[in-house]
């Protein structure tokens, strides 16, 4: 915020849209995809300089066994097909935060010494969300 309290714009989207998705993982992702189903315009904003959340951070060469659709798919190339499903196709813009690079869900690497294990992405704690209509 300003000193006189009035909020400062996203660089480069003055825009004002229907729906701002906060991280950039498959969740965000999926999120600004059905936002653009339902003819709602989004924006997503996350503090990681790539797409993909933990999936391209931490293991982007990793087997991922629970995405429906898919009996089994390497991480970052599950991230590719959310980028390419959302972001080209209802033109999102996604910002990251200050400081950040360049965001390419394709550049990220795996770590030295990080195998790709059969095991699934289970999250390590489960959250619910009720939407009110």
């Amino acid at each position: 915020m300003t000193e006189n309290g009035s909020r400062r714009p996203l660089e480069g989207d003055s825009e004002v849209r229907d729906i701002t998705v906060i991280g950039a993982g498959p969740v965000g992702l999926i999120t600004s995809f059905w936002a653009g189903m339902r003819e709602a315009s989004s924006r997503i904003v996350d503090s990681l300089p790539e797409l993909g959340g933990q999936l391209t951070t931490l293991y982007p060469e990793k087997w991922i066994y629970d995405v429906p659709g898919f009996p089994r798919i390497i991480a970052k190339d599950l991230v590719e097909l959310l980028r390419e499903q959302t972001i080209e196709q209802f033109d999102v813009p996604v910002h990251p935060s200050a400081g950040s690079s360049a965001r390419s869900p394709t550049a990220a690497t795996s770590s030295p010494g990080r195998s790709s294990s059969p095991a699934g992405t289970a999250p390590s704690s489960r959250r619910s969300c009720r939407a009110t209509t």
